[in-house]
This record gives C-alpha cells, sequence and structure tokens, in this order.
C-alpha cells in the first residue's frame, strides 16, 4: 500500500516540517497532515491564550470589599462613586446649615419684631429662601468656568469633588434656585395677603391693598420682574 504523498496548501502555514503535532490519527491521513490538524493546533493556541487573559484578570480584579482594611474601603468607595455621593452630601448640609441658622436669626432678631408680629412666619420663610438664593446665585457660574475647572483639576481636590460633572451641579443649582425662588414668592405673597387683611376695612379694599402690594410696591414689582 503506497502512502499518500504530503499535502499542502496556500492556506498552510507551518514550516514544512513534519512530526510536531503528535500522533494523533484525526491529525494525519496517511502521512499527511489535514485541515483538522491545523484546526486542532489552533484551538490549542486560543485555548492557552484564554487562560493567561483569566489568570490576568483575576490578578487585577478588586478585592472584596469586605475583607478590606478601613483605608482600602474608604479608597475603593471614593473609586466606586463615592467622591460624587461626598460631594452631594456636602452641598445639601450646606443648604441646610444656611436654611437653619438663616430661620433662628430671623426668628430671634430683635429689631425685626413688628415684622414678624404683622406677617407671622411668612416673613422669616421668605428671608430665610432668599438668603439661600443669594449661596446659589454666587455657585452657579463656577461650573461653567472651564479654565477654573481645568486648574482645580489638577489639584488635590479632584480626589473629593468630581469636577468632570460640573455641568449635572451647574444644573443642580438651577433647580434648586428655581425652588427657593417659588418658595420666596409663595411666602410674600401670603405676606401681602397678612397686610392687606391687618390694614383693610372692608374686602374689597383688602383686595386693592393686596393688587397694590404685589405690584405698585418697589418688593412686589421687582420680585415679579426677577
Amino acid at each position: 500500500m503506497t502512502s499518500l504523498p504530503y499535502r499542502t496548501s496556500g492556506m498552510d502555514f507551518s514550516d514544512g516540517r513534519r512530526g510536531g503535532l503528535g500522533p494523533d490519527k484525526d491529525m494525519y491521513i496517511g502521512n499527511g497532515p489535514t485541515h483538522l490538524a491545523r484546526n486542532k493546533t489552533e484551538r490549542r493556541r486560543l485555548q492557552g491564550l484564554m487562560q493567561k487573559g483569566q489568570e490576568v484578570k483575576k490578578a487585577v480584579a478588586p478585592t472584596n470589599p469586605k475583607v478590606l482594611r478601613l483605608k482600602e474601603r474608604w479608597d475603593y468607595w471614593m473609586v466606586s462613586g463615592g467622591a460624587r455621593k461626598l460631594f452631594m452630601g456636602v452641598w445639601i448640609f450646606l443648604h441646610l446649615i444656611v436654611f437653619a441658622f438663616g430661620f433662628m436669626h430671623y426668628q430671634l432678631k430683635d429689631n425685626l419684631t413688628v415684622a414678624r408680629g404683622i406677617f407671622g412666619y411668612g416673613f422669616t420663610i421668605a428671608r430665610t429662601a432668599a438668603l439661600i438664593l443669594h449661596v446659589d446665585v454666587a455657585m452657579i457660574l463656577f461650573p461653567v468656568c472651564r479654565n477654573f475647572i481645568s486648574v482645580l483639576r489638577r489639584t488635590s481636590l479632584n480626589n473629593f469633588i468630581p469636577f468632570d460633572k460640573n455641568i449635572e451641579f451647574h444644573k443642580l443649582t438651577g433647580w434648586s434656585i428655581a425652588f427657593f425662588s417659588a418658595v420666596h414668592t409663595i411666602a410674600h405673597m401670603f405676606n401681602f395677603a397678612r397686610l392687606a387683611i391687618v390694614t383693610g376695612k372692608n374686602t374689597q379694599e383688602r383686595i386693592i391693598l393686596f393688587l397694590e402690594a404685589n405690584f405698585l410696591t418697589g418688593p412686589g414689582a421687582t420680585g415679579w420682574v426677577m
């Protein structure tokens, strides 16, 4: 029985040496290798690469945060979005502090006794909301100052403040301004109503006084314009 000649083709990428694949009977027909031999060789090579890739992935995978030390857990939390949560918590806490101290100031200040007697809590709420508006208006332009943000990114503050979320912070400050502007406006409308009730003698006169306070006085007219 004569052996078949060594089979080669344009798709044969071997170095021409025979016998490098072992004595697997599926890899030879007679004395020559088949396409099945090359497929098995390629499959073995790919399996080796996949195994190495899995080993590298395990090496760089983060350790379970439950077994980390306190500093490592803190660093892991900061990288996993903790910086954004921390900054938002500080921002909300700042608003609460300003509101609390502003409310106490306008509610306990001695030279505002007459205003509190006429308007009640509406006066205190309106002034406190205006105080928070001052804070928000002072901060709203900083997130859109690109050169200023670029400088701050190079400092250590970048580890705690998410400067890449500057547009989101700008929008959030805008929504805060809209909310406290509504609170301020509604509180002053209650104040004007209380003033009209105290000074008016009848319903018609109280309505006229309420409209005059809203649109003919300096605070009322400028408030509606803004």
